[in-house]
């Protein structure tokens, strides 16, 4: 095994590198991939009210909850606006042709479960700051007026005394479990005047009602308003419906996905060419698999990412861990020229908000994996790694913490460890990997070698599953390499 190791000023050097920014340069689940027959691109029609519409609702949902996940957002507020965007036509049969300006493709459970997501904040937002959240700015005209009624009831509630809470929460109880009609402020309606994504929503504050008159209505009462609003069909419509849709998707990607990849093999072999010697197709597989979170969003048609990704091998797998190893081993002794695995997300994926902690992370434990092979000798201590910063940060990662990652004194980035994606912990894992296995001594430390191999497996059964849409349980022995 060769040592490494930079003299001092090049050791100060790489760190003001690192905080300057110049480390930036520029800026699973198990399913059955869809397949499709499409073999000319289709013409998206623009719908440029359709697309207003949903930016807005977008940004008040970013308003209301700053820090919610942007699929979350997005799923969410296609959901709130269903009706809108998947009109019935004069044959009562709907259509994806407006949808399909904002997915390549639709995974109805992923979207149901971003939904419940937003009604669960919604909710909890109301019972732990113990003030209403409004949202009839967010659904559809049909259901504003009304939505906005069941607010101020439910702002009653929270708010009100003992008498106001019993008198508002029994016009709750008419609408969602009597499923009578009410008149409020001068308003006659019932639930079923909602939209089923309206309904749904509404559903989250009769709950809140509930457990703001707890105190003040039988156990009957609050257990049927909680029986009534989560076994309610709303959500099955909603979902049957999302997959009517889906059957009719053209799966065209939402951006010429096949030229940004090609640019990329490009542009990465042209950085590494040279450099490293690594084939033209362990290059693109290394692309593809960093970038494997966006080809499997709903950006990205199942014929583009099959057609891009191809076969999966155990062997291609190997390939691009070796890969990994190789572009790190080069980096440690060319801190002048470091081959950044970040500049390998394409633009696109860049853009997105998972885009850009992957960016950070693959930063972060870059950086910290060449500080801590050159500030530390290849038989240190187990004590003498433990206590070195750099290994500090790793060990912040490899044991699931949020990390910050900071690139000068005023771009500080703090990442939550479970909004990374798989694709990018495969690469940082192997990097953890590698760069440990430089330093033995520091799996003296009980587990630590057993937690940092069971990362690797977990990603790489993430890749499996992504590429075959199968659920195969992955060996780790199969990628042992001999380092």
């Amino acid at each position: 095994m060769r040592k490494f190791k930079l003299d001092k000023k090049t050791s100060t050097r790489l760190s003001a590198l690192a905080m300057a920014g110049i480390i930036l340069i520029s800026i699973s689940g198990c399913k059955k991939n869809k397949q499709t027959n499409e073999t000319t691109p289709t013409t998206v029609v623009e719908y440029e009210s359709e697309k207003n519409t949903v930016a807005l609702t977008r940004t008040n949902i970013k308003t209301l909850f700053p820090t919610m996940n942007e699929d979350v957002v997005n799923n969410a507020s296609l959901i709130i606006l269903l009706d809108e965007l998947a009109k019935e036509d004069e044959n009562e049969k709907i259509k994806a042709d407006v949808i399909s300006n904002f997915k390549a493709k639709i995974d109805t459970d992923n979207m149901m479960s971003d939904f419940n997501s937003f009604l669960d904040t919604v909710e909890q937002s109301m019972i732990e700051n113990e003030t209403l959240v409004s949202t009839n700015n967010l659904v559809i005209e049909k259901d504003k007026e009304i939505l906005s009624k069941i607010e101020l009831i439910t702002s009653n509630i929270i708010k009100g005394t003992k008498e106001e809470k019993e008198t508002n929460f029994d016009l709750i109880y008419t609408l969602f479990v009597k499923e009578d009609e009410i008149t409020y402020n001068g308003l006659t309606f019932d639930v079923r005047d909602l939209s089923y994504s309206g309904r749904a929503i509404a559903s989250a504050y009769a709950r809140t009602s509930a457990y703001y008159a707890k105190n003040y209505i039988s156990k009957d009462k609050y257990s049927k308003i909680d029986d009534r609003t989560n076994n309610q069909n709303n959500k099955a419509y909603i979902k049957t419906k999302l997959e009517i849709l889906s059957n009719q998707m053209d799966e065209k990607s939402l951006v010429d996905v096949n030229k940004m990849f090609n640019d990329e093999y490009e542009v990465t072999k042209l950085t590494i060419n040279g450099k490293v010697n690594v084939e033209e197709e362990n290059i693109k597989n290394l692309v593809n698999y960093i970038n494997l979170e966006y080809l499997d969003s709903d950006k990205v048609s199942n014929k583009d990412k099959n057609s891009i990704l191809g076969e999966y091998t155990d062997e291609k797998v190997t390939n691009i861990l070796l890969t990994v190893d190789a572009i790190t081993k080069y980096d440690l002794v060319n801190t002048n020229d470091i081959i950044l695995f970040s500049n390998l997300l394409v633009d696109s994926y860049k853009e997105t908000e998972t885009g850009k902690l992957d960016k950070v992370t693959l930063d972060y434990i870059q950086f910290n994996s060449i500080m801590l092979l050159n500030t530390t000798k290849e038989d240190a201590a187990k004590e003498e790694i433990y206590k070195n910063l750099y290994f500090q940060n790793i060990y912040k990662y490899f044991t699931k913490q949020n990390f910050t990652h900071t690139y000068d004194e005023n771009n500080e980035v703090t990442v939550n460890y479970q909004d990374v994606s798989d694709s990018a912990k495969l690469i940082a894992n192997e990097i953890v990997l590698y760069t440990l296995n430089q330093r033995q001594n520091v799996f003296g430390f009980k587990g630590y070698e057993e937690k940092i191999n069971t990362n690797l497996t977990e990603t790489i059964q993430y890749v499996q599953n992504v590429v075959t849409g199968e659920c195969e349980k992955v060996e780790i022995e199969e990628y042992v390499k001999t380092k």
